[in-house]
């Protein structure tokens, strides 16, 4: 496995990884038009502007991808492992490669806006459940419909070095 930068040139692994996960990660929480306007709403340049990103790879395949925003307080972005790869640790070592950025810049505290279907996974991490939010999203289907799609505000204290 190699750790390297997001490149322009992964669009297409990028696209079917997100697909993927999103799909895999939505049954039982999401619709299939929610879980496709969550598809569409992560496309390649949204996550080229996060200030961090970690890439995961391994030969020609993407395994996992992480993003994190340096907003008021820094926010993770997004977390995308491929479904095959998922309960091997890929998830938690992306989000650890993270944290340990935000904390070597002075970050005390982090944030996730967390899909449903991923509130347990961060839990075993320490983030805790703070309240219930809507991302408001286009459904791509019906131009003038919008989607409220719920997620949970989570966040995390941490040691700063």
């Amino acid at each position: 496995m190699e750790l390297r930068a997001l490149m322009r040139r992964d669009r297409s692994k990028i696209d079917n990884l997100v697909a993927a996960a999103i799909h895999a990660g939505s049954i039982g929480y999401y619709s299939e038009v929610e879980a496709h306007a969550w598809e569409q709403s992560h496309h390649l340049d949204v996550l080229l502007s996060a200030d961090h990103t970690v890439v995961i790879s391994e030969r020609s395949s993407l395994l996992a991808i992480a993003g994190v925003d340096a907003i008021a307080r820094y926010h993770i972005r997004f977390v995308f492992v491929a479904p095959d790869r998922w309960r091997q640790g890929l998830g938690r070592f992306v989000v650890h490669l993270l944290e340990d950025f935000c904390a070597a810049n002075g970050v005390s505290e982090m944030n996730v806006a967390a899909a449903k279907s991923a509130v347990e996974f961060y839990k075993t991490l320490g983030y805790f459940p703070e309240r219930r939010i809507q991302f408001l999203m286009s459904d791509h289907n019906e131009a003038d419909r919008v989607l409220k799609i719920d997620a949970v505000a989570m966040s995390k204290h941490m040691d700063v070095c």
